[in-house]
């Protein structure tokens, strides 16, 4: 039997497979939250983090996410990826320098 959290997960998942480039989606926050969570034990200090690690293709900005505090809720966009880093993990974030126009570059080695 799935739990309240793989439900909220298989949920939106199934919304976005349905998406198309362009398209955007909104869920709500506490559906988002249960789904894609984040803190201790996790790597994540954010829920858009948990999510954007879980998406092939976000570190090319395949997938962007949002956290829209006004409305608790998490808006969610499909987009042709791109040549340039837009997403790193917080593991990984050591090995990339963050640009001015906010891709990352990886670090040389010494």
């Amino acid at each position: 039997m799935k739990n309240q959290s793989q439900l909220a997960r298989d949920y939106i998942e199934k919304h976005l497979s349905r998406m198309e480039i362009g398209n955007e989606c909104m869920f709500s926050g506490d559906v988002f939250r249960s789904a894609y969570p984040c803190g201790w034990p996790s790597i994540y200090d954010t829920h858009v983090q948990s999510f954007l690690s879980k998406q092939m293709g976000s570190g090319w900005g395949e997938w962007t996410c949002e956290h829209l505090a006004d409305k608790d809720a998490y808006k969610v966009g499909k987009h042709k990826g791109g040549n340039k880093r837009v997403y790193i993990d917080p593991d990984r974030e050591h090995l990339y320098m963050k640009q001015p126009d906010g891709t990352y570059k990886p670090r040389k080695e010494s």
